[in-house]
């Protein structure tokens, strides 16, 4: 069997790849959000948020939670064993699919939409049930870590789809006719999915039937509860925002949103890239797998540091020029996300981790918990408070969620290294907010702010010092472990 490549630079080769195209993409989404924002004012952006709520929706009913799964199981397996295995997994999306389509057409009739809020939905939830298809197609490549193709024909497939979309607007075309090409560019990737699958695992199967349904379930239900939770925590803000406030303020919210979400993408890659060869290493017990684990950290908990501090200076400078002044009122709603992007970089590093250590029901637990109490202060927030409190409501929420994720990797000893470096990179942040608030003190201006605090994290950065020294103390501390207990802990 093929092993995979171990180390930082195919881990960030891949993410180059995977960040790059899709990171392309989303600005050529982003370029659309502009321009839904400048011909359709907060309603219309509104409209489009929540059909990409209620299609995300979709997507977590279908996808199942399948990627991360697979690709786990399929670096450890051969190509037949693989085929079969994505086989089953294709026919329980099927399934899936068929009843989640039904509620969502129930859905849609009960709460009363208008048609073109409707048609909206349709299709987006199009594409995004074309796009869960494919993830699953696209599985055998990246468990065998080749993930430049899959990202250059996502990108492409987007990309054509947003130059068509932005055309239409344009021209003058209403909204939901310059939306018919993105659940075109879905049905375009499902057809390069369907080869792609053939290519690395000597042809292609969907095993529909109870049986396969069933095996398929016991197995990835963890990971599939995950996602419907995940989505219902990422989505349930911008529907309730709809509902309780208008769907200007869901405008607001959602393009305040896409800044972090544009931003966090190269976080959610480097976690992907790094998740084949980390669940390959656990599986096998090798003693590489602090380092490897460290090598993924680092790196990703740097950008996370970046992205809250582009998001608190240079995004609020650069969204009225964007959007237009319709949006002036999400500057503070982008500044406050700062905070959020820091705790979406420790999440996508600990939730990692806790899959390869196989503790998807432990953070399954942990992320419901986290979805109920974002939704229980979304009640109480949005009333009073509106935008900013749905954002409390997130932070405090992703708070709560990293605090237990930290918590449930305490189990796991080979996690020391990864919990020592986290620590460390917490007291480096601590460090430079006082070095900001001081120079704030001080009357130094914004960008005399900005560039104090960069210059000191620059200084503390801790992907920058020691990583050699908590290397070697992880190496001890295996070397400690596996003679104090040879069987390792799979729970």
């Amino acid at each position: 069997m093929k092993r995979l490549a171990v180390g930082i630079p195919r881990n960030l080769t891949n993410a180059f790849w995977l960040t790059g195209g899709r990171l392309t993409a989303h600005f050529a989404n982003f370029a659309l959000f502009v321009l839904l924002s400048r011909f359709f004012g907060p309603d219309g952006l509104g409209q489009y948020a929540v059909g990409m709520a209620l299609g995300g929706l979709l997507y977590a009913a279908v996808s199942l939670g399948i990627e991360d799964y697979a690709i786990r199981e399929g670096a450890r397996q051969t190509p037949l064993v693989r085929r079969d295995f994505v086989g089953r997994l294709l026919g329980t999306q099927i399934s899936t699919a068929l009843v989640a389509v039904l509620v969502l057409i129930v859905f849609v009739m009960i709460v009363s939409y208008s048609p073109s809020q409707v048609a909206i939905v349709l299709l987006l939830a199009s594409y995004q049930l074309a796009l869960a298809f494919s993830r699953t197609l696209f599985v055998p490549a990246f468990s065998l870590q080749e993930m430049r193709v899959p990202s250059l024909l996502e990108l492409a497939t987007r990309l054509s789809a947003t130059m068509a979309s932005a055309t239409l607007i344009i021209l003058g075309a209403p909204l939901v006719l310059a939306l018919v090409p993105i659940p075109l560019s879905g049905l375009a990737f499902l057809v390069f999915g369907i080869g792609s699958a053939r290519k690395y695992d000597q042809g292609l199967t969907a095993e529909v039937g109870l049986g396969a349904l069933r095996k398929t379930l016991l197995a990835i239900w963890p990971f599939a509860v995950s996602i419907l939770v995940y989505q219902l925590y990422a989505r349930a803000d911008v529907i309730m925002l709809s509902f309780m406030r208008g769907e200007a303020d869901a405008g607001i919210y959602a393009s305040s949103f896409k800044f972090l979400e544009v931003g966090a993408l190269p976080l959610y890659f480097m976690g992907v890239s790094a998740y084949p060869a980390l669940s390959d290493l656990f599986a096998r017990q090798d003693s590489r797998f602090s380092r490897a684990a460290l090598g993924f950290q680092l790196p990703l908990l740097l950008a996370a540091s970046l992205l809250a501090w582009g998001l608190l200076f240079v995004a609020p400078h650069i969204l009225v020029p964007a959007l237009g002044e319709e949006f002036r009122a999400a500057i503070p709603v982008v500044r406050t996300l700062a905070i959020l992007a820091i705790l979406v970089g420790i999440e996508t590093a600990t939730m990692r981790l806790l899959l390869v250590a196989n503790l998807q029901v432990t953070r399954l637990k942990h992320q419901a918990s986290a979805a109920g109490l974002n939704i229980v202060l979304n009640f109480f927030l949005i009333p009073p408070y509106g935008v900013l409190g749905a954002v409390w409501a997130s932070i405090s929420s992703h708070l709560a969620m990293v605090v237990l994720y930290y918590a449930a990797l305490s189990t796991v000893s080979r996690t020391l290294a990864y919990r020592r470096a986290l620590r460390k990179f917490v007291a480096s942040l601590v460090a430079v907010s006082l070095v900001g608030w001081a120079f704030g003190l001080a009357g130094s201006s914004e960008w005399g702010v900005a560039l104090a605090t960069l210059v000191s994290f620059g200084a503390r950065d801790p992907t920058k010092r020691r990583t050699r020294s908590v290397s070697r103390a992880a190496l001890s501390q295996e070397k400690v472990s596996a003679r104090a207990s040879p069987n390792w802990r799979f729970l």
